[in-house]
């Protein structure tokens, strides 16, 4: 049985470097429910640089991009501990 590659693998794997974050929150145009009360979704439109209609379509996009939903909180703590960390 082999081993699914983890998405800390995976990012180690690229490199720190090769990998850029964009905000989805500060990124979005619009934002619009969707689904019956109980059951609803959120469509988010945003806005982006790493790639364009025309790579997508020819299937040779330069980037892949990748929604990964954290616990504010914990970035909060996270971003807080690094400036102290690194003493911003």
């Amino acid at each position: 049985m082999s081993r699914k590659l983890g998405i800390i693998e995976l990012l180690t794997r690229i490199g720190e470097d090769n990998i850029r974050l964009q905000k989805l929150v500060e990124s979005a145009t619009h934002f619009k429910l969707k689904g019956k009360r109980g059951h609803q979704e959120t469509a988010i439109t945003f806005m982006t640089n790493q790639m364009n209609p025309t790579e997508v379509f020819r299937k040779k996009a330069r980037n892949v991009g990748l929604v990964l939903w954290l616990p504010s909180e914990l970035v909060e703590k996270a971003q807080a501990d690094h400036r102290t960390d690194v003493g911003v």
